[in-house]
């Protein structure tokens, strides 16, 4: 038997696109933690991707840019 867990990864405070890396890695921790006390075994962890973009400009003058980053992880273990 299979279980997929879902971990969000969350911003620092007062940022909009640097994730607070310290908090997802204590998350992943506590939620292998679990897994592992529940006798599953780690199979894989994978990453989601998200992506922010701006654009905008004014007569002949205009910008874009955009961005990626780690919005959550998905963890799937296998009951040993």
């Amino acid at each position: 038997m299979n279980k997929v867990v879902y971990v969000p990864a969350f911003f620092r405070n007062g940022s909009d696109s640097i994730i607070d890396d310290e908090a997802l890695a204590e998350n992943v921790r506590e939620s292998i933690e679990e897994l592992n006390q529940e006798g599953y075994e780690v199979l894989s962890v994978t990453p989601v991707t998200s992506a922010e973009y701006k654009s905008g400009g004014e007569y002949n003058l205009s910008y874009g840019y955009g961005y990626s980053y780690t919005s959550s992880l998905i963890i799937i273990a296998k009951r040993i």
